[in-house]
């Protein structure tokens, strides 16, 4: 929406109005309401998993081992304290 298009909502008695500039996708992955022209179909982000398996640089191998197979999956999500995406350790093929 454009800044004179939300002044004008605002001066109907819409509002206050914000300027939300993540965008829909944002919005979508913080599992906020959103309008489906069509219900029945799936996005792939109803697949997705919300709370993936994540680590920190400097957990042992042997605890990450653990935690992938706890969680039946093959790779793990190397993240910050703060969540910040590292990077991504996967087993091998002689680990499966």
């Amino acid at each position: 929406m454009s800044p004179r298009a939300a002044w004008r909502l605002e001066r109907l008695g819409y509002g206050p109005l914000y300027d939300y500039a993540a965008g829909k996708v944002d919005w979508m992955a913080a599992g906020l309401p959103n309008i489906r022209a069509d219900a029945s179909e799936r996005r792939a982000l109803d697949g997705a998993d919300r709370e993936p398996p994540t680590c920190r640089p400097d957990e042992l191998v042997s605890d990450l081992a653990a935690a992938l197979a706890r969680r039946h999956v093959d790779e793990i999500i190397v993240t910050t304290p703060e969540g910040e995406l590292l990077g991504i350790v996967r087993r091998t093929r002689e680990e499966r």
